[in-house]
């Protein structure tokens, strides 16, 4: 069971103070001792003897209040992870924490907790012989929604940062190979991947495709490799007919030499 708390912080907040109480005050004791004083990331492992429905209680320092961001959310669910990793858990929960004013929205907190939980756990491995680290991996982590009439919002915030951790990951994974294998072409096989899924089409135009339309930068940094280029694009239509559309152009040079004379 996974606890955020911040600097300094004089009281626990409404969710972890059943928990403390359980506990006989323990949760207090490491306050008052400065084992644990709530900075950004610090955390503190206690294994409580059947006390509670979980084995553990592992409390993630957020940092100070009134500096207080999603993205430090983030980082403490990231540095969650990793901790229940190293301890071999196959599970784990977290409260959600109280935020300042400005960031109070649930499903965006939601969102946050779920990326961090995503990209904590992420491993590249594709090049290992040893896979004994990968058995590590949790099998699930849960969000817990301070109330059975804001679960609705928890859960569209955490799927939506589910999905957007699992994107990063999978975009992660594609820089993360050597340029001998992920080739313009290898890019392509990707594309087709993702273009698997329901309303997204997919153009990849060849060097004679770019040579008519006069993509001559393309093509004079390509005239520097073996490998063919390709202009990827994928179309996703499934907002609202009246939406505007929005695009994103990127770069995706597989192999640069970085000016290298």
């Amino acid at each position: 069971l996974v606890c955020l708390s911040y600097e300094e912080e004089k009281a626990w907040s409404k969710a972890i103070r059943p928990i403390d109480k359980k506990l006989g005050g323990q949760l207090t004791d490491l306050r008052k001792s400065g084992e644990f004083s709530g900075k950004a990331n610090q955390t503190t492992l206690l294994h409580i003897n059947g006390k509670l429905g979980a084995k553990r209680v592992l409390l993630v320092g957020l940092g100070a209040w009134d500096t207080m961001t999603l993205e430090r959310v983030r980082q403490a669910m990231g540095t969650a992870v990793k901790q229940a990793r190293h301890i071999k858990a196959k599970g784990m929960a977290c409260v959600m924490p109280d935020v300042p004013k400005g960031i109070d929205k649930l499903d965006q907190v939601a969102q946050a907790m779920a990326e961090g939980m995503v990209l904590g756990d992420y491993r590249f491995s594709a090049y290992r012989t040893d896979h004994t680290e990968d058995r590590k991996t949790l099998q699930s982590c849960t969000v817990l929604a301070p109330s059975s009439g804001s679960q609705a919002r928890v859960t569209v915030g955490a799927k939506r940062g589910q999905t957007l951790g699992e994107a990063t990951c999978f975009v992660r994974d594609m820089c993360n190979h050597p340029a001998n294998v992920m080739t313009p072409s290898r890019v392509v096989v990707e594309a087709k991947t993702i273009a698997k899924e329901s309303k997204i089409r997919l153009k990849v135009l060849d060097r004679q495709h770019m040579k008519k339309l006069g993509m001559g930068g393309l093509l004079g940094v390509a005239q520097g490799s073996i490998h063919p280029p390709h202009f990827i694009i994928l179309e996703y239509s499934g907002g609202p007919k009246t939406q505007r559309p929005v695009v994103l152009v990127g770069k995706t040079v597989t192999f640069d030499s970085g000016g290298i004379s």
